[in-house]
């Protein structure tokens, strides 16, 4: 038993997972990280760029609860052929390292032209787009609600997030969810 716990404190200090805080957070059930979304929040007529509990049967609740919506953006009731586009404020994370960016995402029958991805920003460079889902013929779903994490380098002083989206018809869904900035507080342990 001795030496499983010495494995496990091992394992905990060499991923650098020891001493993890929330820096900040947001799961749409509960404000927390500050963001903007464009364009304008609408659902109208099975068209939605919103804040939602479910898709019916197509996503169910996010973890848990609301999380934010995305179905047939490419629409005149709101949306539009361009990407649509959350943008959480930049925060500082000069007091911690082992920095980790995460989030839930649900993508359901996404065909050819519908994208998901993201975009860090470090110290008000961005970083690039990073596609989570391309669509293609047949439709390309995730795994219901998978998670991305990545990590931050710790040279970096002030983080933001952005995810794009784009997406047209009325079969297809995605939602995303419990964006999240994880770190250790400097100096109070592991800095690996």
């Amino acid at each position: 038993m001795k030496k499983l716990l010495l494995f496990i404190s091992g394992v905990l200090l060499a991923t650098g997972s020891y001493g993890q805080v929330t820096i900040a957070e947001t799961d749409f059930d509960n404000p927390g990280l500050v963001y903007t979304e464009t364009p304008a929040t609408y659902n109208t007529s099975g068209d939605v760029w919103a804040i939602v509990p479910d898709f019916a049967s197509n996503i169910t609740s996010g973890n848990p609860g609301m999380f934010w919506g995305m179905r047939d953006i490419d629409n005149s009731n709101g949306g539009g052929p361009f990407d649509h586009t959350l943008d959480f404020n930049s925060i500082d994370i000069t007091a911690y390292v082992n920095v980790v960016a995460s989030f839930h995402y649900n993508v359901v029958a996404y065909d050819s032209g519908d994208t998901l991805a993201y975009e860090l920003t470090f110290d008000g460079t961005p970083q690039g787009r990073m596609p989570l889902i391309e669509g293609g013929t047949g439709g390309v779903s995730s795994n219901d609600w998978d998670t991305l994490s990545v990590s931050i380098p710790n040279t970096v002083s002030n983080v933001s997030l952005r995810i794009i989206a784009r997406q047209n018809g009325g079969s297809d869904y995605a939602g995303v969810d419990n964006i999240k900035f994880d770190g250790a507080p400097a100096g109070a342990g592991c800095n690996i």
